[in-house]
């Protein structure tokens, strides 16, 4: 394992990348949009100068090669191989055939990272399923999905995980960087109330309390000890530095649920969490 190394996967604009190098870490960054990809070269001029970080223009995939991908206009973010995702929303979307690569294709070629983020748009069980045989990360992150196709796809990523030989997990709300607490817990109460009596919370119609109760409290602790900004949609701290205490695989498989179900039947239907896994 090479322990000063972290694997982008979805650079996306970059937010993510810079945080990890201004941490002193080597940056392997994998994109699947060529113009994000030209726009992280520019961005990113001088740490490609000196080696710290690289950018490979390509999308995780099963097989090496090449494949179709979407890209959503408005919101590149929502860029993928799926193309629910890419058009969610009924937002503008064409696709573009691609360069693929093996995530095994990448251990292989660099070695293990101590840190592996997937943010590929509903692709990471793809990911994770090409990591069997491999040593695996210290730490790992990657985004859990509910558009249509994928709403089960959550408690798959935390079964494959465990196949890799993960033991501690947290679930991580993307918008406060706050780890989902196990139930039973007051914060699961005051959500559940919260989506009920407000339905939609101000600031992109959020629904629950966290955003309202901790969203600045937590997020803004990470800011200021990291002297880091940590833009909308960014990634943020992993490992050790993330919220709240690990929790084992039966406590993980019934917070998901439970939060799954608690955002399902609310008004916006927003489930935005990553998992944060560790050996």
């Amino acid at each position: 394992m090479k322990h000063d190394y972290i694997f982008d996967f979805g650079m996306n604009n970059g937010d993510d990348t810079a945080f990890y190098l201004s941490r002193g870490y080597n940056v392997i960054a994998v994109e699947a949009d060529p113009e994000l990809v030209e726009s992280g070269r520019r961005r990113f001029s001088r740490e490609l100068e000196s080696g710290k970080l690289q950018i490979l223009s390509a999308g995780i995939s099963e097989h090496d090669g090449f494949g179709e991908f979407w890209i959503c206009e408005e919101r590149p973010q929502f860029n993928s191989f799926i193309k629910e995702s890419a058009s969610r929303g009924s937002l503008h979307h064409r696709t573009i055939t691609i360069p693929t690569v093996r995530p095994a294709s990448l251990f292989e070629r660099f070695g293990v990272p101590c840190y592996l983020k997937i943010d590929i748009e509903g692709y990471e069980q793809h990911c994770l399923a090409d990591l069997s045989g491999f040593e695996s990360p210290q730490y790992i992150s990657l985004e859990c999905h509910h558009f249509e196709g994928q709403g089960e796809q959550g408690l798959l990523l935390l079964d494959k995980l465990v196949e890799l030989g993960y033991r501690k997990f947290k679930l991580i709300n993307q918008f406060s960087f706050c780890a989902m607490p196990g139930p039973p817990h007051f914060w699961l109460t005051v959500d559940s109330v919260a989506s009920k009596l407000f339905g939609q919370a101000p600031l992109d119609r959020i629904s629950g309390s966290y955003w309202l109760a901790r969203h600045f409290i937590v997020r803004t602790r990470l800011q200021h000890r990291f002297r880091w900004p940590f833009p909308m949609g960014s990634s943020g701290v992993w490992g050790e530095d993330t919220n709240g205490r690990w929790v084992n695989y039966r406590r993980a498989k019934r917070l998901f649920s439970d939060y799954r179900r608690l955002y399902s039947s609310g008004p916006t239907n927003l489930f935005w969490c990553d998992w944060h896994a560790a050996l």
